[in-house]
């Protein structure tokens, strides 16, 4: 499980992102989701996304909290699908409306 804590990390990442831009729409998100919620409200992101970010955020609250508990197959498969890849896309695309709407994240 090597890859494990990075992929924490970079789970990590896109929720601190999240909370950065919902802060920056004059939002003070109370939980993880709730960050994603507002951006989906702004229009910055759309369902697919929120859905997505919103299973890198159970998947990262796994990790953090539930170490033991962790399906080695659930991270066999984000590494074999490359679906990590999807966190770097999506932060890309949150910056580039954020600074479309004047404001640098």
């Amino acid at each position: 499980m090597k890859y494990l804590h990075g992929l924490q990390v970079q789970a990590r990442l896109l929720i601190d992102l999240f909370q950065r831009a919902s802060s920056l729409l004059g939002y003070v998100p109370s939980t993880y989701v709730s960050a994603g919620e507002v951006l989906l409200k702004e229009g910055v992101i759309g369902e697919e996304d929120f859905d997505f970010y919103c299973s890198v955020v159970g998947f990262r609250n796994i990790v953090v909290h539930e170490y033991l508990s962790v399906d080695v197959r659930i991270v066999e498969d984000i590494l074999r699908s490359r679906s990590y890849r999807r966190v770097l896309l999506l932060a890309e695309k949150i910056y580039s409306r954020l600074r479309e709407r004047g404001l640098d994240p």
